[in-house]
């Protein structure tokens, strides 16, 4: 009986070591191609005081990406995060704070942050309301610009080079006007 147990529990102990490792590479993957989407800034760092942004900027590409790796992992939550996406609709960006400086307010997020298109600016449409709180360490959340002109109805991406998101200097007193926009090759 050992001489059957040890080499079927040695084969299914191989199994599981090679399936994790491919599943590690498969996601180390995945992060290299998102890195492109992904923007960080750390405007100013002072001895007791940083504001550090993430900022994903949320492509077709991406999302295709998202919904193949999350296909065999679909959960309720998840189904309705994407349903609220609306990408044919929004251009959607993710964006993560981490503020260990004094409390920051975006509100109103609309006039802190803003997206610029081939010289023309956006105000955010949608918003998670996570947001809009004054808030010290940690926050994230989507925001929402519009994917069409509110006057001629035509895409605002079409025949871009590239977008930028920028944010207003008075978030946060740590920034003074150090950061201002971050950019995104389309």
């Amino acid at each position: 009986m050992k001489r059957f147990v040890m080499p079927v529990f040695a084969t299914f102990l191989l199994l599981f070591v090679l399936t994790a490792m491919g599943t590690a590479a498969d996601l180390k993957q995945l992060e290299k191609k998102n890195t492109k989407y992904i923007k960080f800034e750390n405007p100013k760092e002072t001895a007791s005081s940083t504001i550090e942004f993430w900022i994903t900027y949320y492509t077709p590409e991406l999302w295709k990406l998202y919904n193949e790796e999350n296909k065999s992992a679909k959960t309720e939550s998840s189904s309705d995060f994407l349903k609220g996406i609306k990408e044919e609709e929004n251009i959607a960006f993710k964006v993560r704070i981490d503020n260990n400086a004094s409390p920051i307010e975006l509100n109103p997020i609309t006039a802190m942050i803003k997206l610029r298109v081939k010289n023309k600016y956006y105000t955010i449409e949608d918003f998670d309301t996570e947001l809009s709180f004054s808030f010290q360490g940690e926050n994230e959340g989507f925001i929402y610009f519009p994917r069409r002109d509110k006057k001629t109805g035509a895409d605002i991406l079409k025949d871009a080079k590239d977008i930028w998101i920028e944010f207003s200097p008075t978030i946060s007193p740590v920034m003074q006007g150090r950061l201002d926009s971050l950019r995104w090759k389309i």
